[in-house]
């Protein structure tokens, strides 16, 4: 007969396991970004499209994962994480074998918005996925899945460019056999997600000081009240993912503006990298130890200090030094945010992760553009002060947003292990 710690010890090891199927699929996500990042130069040239036309061509992938966002939300509420993400991770690898046998602009616009659709979709399923590990779990480990993303595409990179060397004009051997490779490894994986409808009865509560949720309510929070919160979240995590889109523009700062060299200003980027991956690796202790809300109030100020330190002292070593504290300011904001949002109200968790996505698409197709057009008018300087103030604007309306979420939130984090066990 089984007894309680048994159901426990099985209960631990069916979280553990899906939280490292969460920690691949992340990873497996970040790889599959830079298969297509890393070949844009040779689809390119494989279809003879112009910088123009390219434009256009990301501009698809973006609309495509607007809508995947929201589509893949709804999805999510209605069947839950599991199949949605084994599905749409699947289909969204095996999305890079059309980009890489388009023939042509309007071919490879197809296909671009299709593998743009399914971005969306495995962006917010592997979130939700997320958030129910965590709630299982019982504490914060949000932002540490996030990290996964990063060095995914750090691989995704060297892999990439490992293949170039065997087929330097033609990217179809390199996304047909990491497109298929990967869909194989997601459905391999997916044996290990959580089941649907997880058993959370007789769990034990978390407070805010363990993770990005907070006391449950008596009753789910109205419908539009839901959605109205998740909008406000989306709009914080907007303003972080318009810094995050300005951070392409800090090394033609450091070449244009400092007059580095081009290898010191390709330095820019890695900083600001590095910082956010130090911060999403240390974030969830933090999340634990101080709560959601005032880690998202503190990284805004870090952020807006590290790039307003970049900004006002004229040297390299010093402007590189505020572009790392700026990552690292970022960091946690938007997987916070969208932990958040997961547990808003329990039955629109997936809805509600859409929209924060969805939000956050757009900042990375309106930041390049609103920063562009700054910089052509009032100069690189003054452009990248937005980001800066947008990282104030985080950390002064992100705390009172997120506290409101947790008040109406119909749920926190729940564990269905004893924490004896759990450790």
């Amino acid at each position: 007969m089984r007894n309680a710690t048994d159901d426990s010890i099985g209960n631990l090891v069916t979280v553990r396991n899906a939280r490292l199927a969460t920690f691949a699929s992340f990873f497996l996500g970040g790889y599959t970004v830079a298969m297509w990042a890393s070949n844009v130069p040779l689809i390119q040239g494989r279809n003879q499209v112009s910088d123009g036309q390219y434009a256009i061509v990301a501009l698809y992938i973006g609309i495509g994962a607007t809508v995947g966002c929201i589509a893949a939300g709804r999805i999510v509420d209605r069947w839950g994480p599991k199949w949605t993400l084994r599905l749409s991770a699947a289909l969204y690898a095996v999305s890079l074998l059309p980009v890489g046998f388009a023939t042509g602009a309007a071919s490879l616009g197809v296909a671009a918005l299709t593998m743009g659709f399914l971005r969306g979709a495995t962006d917010t399923s592997v979130n939700a996925h997320g958030v129910a590990v965590e709630r299982r779990l019982g504490r914060s480990t949000m932002l540490a899945f996030h990290a996964a993303w990063p060095a995914g595409g750090l691989v995704g990179g060297l892999v990439s460019a490992q293949f170039m060397r065997m087929a330097p004009d033609n990217p179809v051997l390199c996304l047909t056999v990491n497109g298929i490779s990967v869909a194989v490894a997601v459905i391999a994986l997916s044996r290990w997600y959580l089941p649907e409808a997880p058993e959370v009865h007789g769990g034990r509560m978390i407070d805010d000081h363990a993770c990005a949720g907070g006391p449950a309510a008596a009753t789910s929070p109205a419908r539009s009240a839901s959605t109205l919160l998740a909008v406000a979240l989306g709009c914080t995590g907007l303003c972080a993912m318009l810094g995050e889109a300005s951070s392409d523009w800090t090394g033609k700062y450091l070449h244009e503006q400092l007059a580095t060299t081009t290898a010191v200003a390709a330095l820019a980027f890695a900083f600001f990298s590095v910082g956010q991956l130090v911060g999403r690796l240390g974030g969830d202790a933090l999340t634990r130890r101080w709560g959601a809300t005032a880690v998202t109030a503190t990284s805004g100020l870090l952020a807006a200090l590290g790039l307003a330190f970049t900004l006002a002292l004229p040297h390299a070593y010093t402007a590189l030094l505020g572009l790392f504290v700026f990552g690292l300011g970022l960091a946690p904001i938007v997987p916070l945010v969208l932990a958040t949002a997961g547990r808003i109200d329990p039955a629109r968790s997936g809805t509600n992760i859409g929209i924060v996505n969805m939000l956050g698409y757009g900042g990375l197709l309106v930041g390049p553009v609103l920063i562009g057009t700054v910089v052509v008018h009032a100069g690189l300087t003054l452009a990248l002060m937005i980001p800066a103030l947008l990282a104030l604007v985080v950390a002064v309306i992100g705390p009172p947003v997120m506290r409101k979420a947790r008040l109406g939130a119909s749920h926190s984090f729940v564990a269905t292990v004893p924490e004896s066990v759990r450790r």
